[in-house]
C-alpha cells in the first residue's frame, strides 16, 4: 500500500511542530525528506531497503499522567491505585467465563490501542492498566477501565 508524503518540512524540529499526530519520514543524517503519515495500527509501511525512519510527535499528543488526588476521584468503583497501575479483580462462577472475559478485554485493549495486564485465575481475572510512554496512569487508563465495568 504506498504512502503519499504530506506537507514538507526542512528540519526534525520543524516536522514536529507541524505536525499533531505521529510522521514518519526519512533521513540520510543530513536531509530530511517530506513527512509521510503513520500508517493506521497493523499497517506495514513499506520503505526502500537501507531507509532510516526517524519518528516525530509533538508533546501535545503525549497523554499526562494524572495525579494520586486526580485518579482517586475519578477512579471507578473496585479499582485500585498499585504503584503506577489500576487494578481490579473480576470474579466468575467459573474458569471459561473468565476467559471469555479476558478475550474481550483484548478486543477492547486492540481496538483502543492501549493494552492491559491481564491474568487468568480459576474464577477470576485481574486487570491492570498504566501507560508506561507517561510513567503512570493516564485519562486513557480511566476511560478503558471504565469501559472493562461495562463489558460485565
Amino acid at each position: 500500500m504506498p504512502v503519499r508524503p504530506a506537507a514538507s518540512a526542512a528540519t526534525p524540529a520543524a516536522a514536529a511542530s507541524a505536525t499533531p499526530n505521529p510522521v514518519a519520514a526519512t533521513s540520510d543524517q543530513s536531509t530530511l525528506s517530506s513527512p509521510i503519515p503513520l500508517p493506521s495500527p497493523g499497517v506495514a509501511l513499506v520503505v526502500p531497503a537501507g531507509t532510516v525512519l526517524w519518528l516525530a510527535c509533538d508533546a501535545s499528543s503525549m497523554a499526562e499522567r494524572l495525579s494520586d488526588d486526580e485518579i482517586a476521584d475519578r477512579l471507578p468503583d473496585g479499582w485500585t491505585l498499585d504503584g503506577d497501575e489500576i487494578a481490579r479483580v473480576y470474579e466468575f462462577d467459573d474458569y471459561l467465563e473468565g476467559v471469555a472475559f479476558a478475550s474481550e478485554v483484548g478486543e477492547l485493549a486492540e481496538e483502543e490501542f492501549h493494552h492491559p495486564e491481564i491474568r487468568i485465575r480459576y474464577e477470576e481475572v485481574e486487570v491492570r492498566f498504566t501507560s508506561h510512554e507517561a510513567g503512570g496512569v493516564t485519562e486513557q487508563d480511566i476511560e478503558l477501565a471504565e469501559l472493562c465495568d461495562d463489558l460485565r
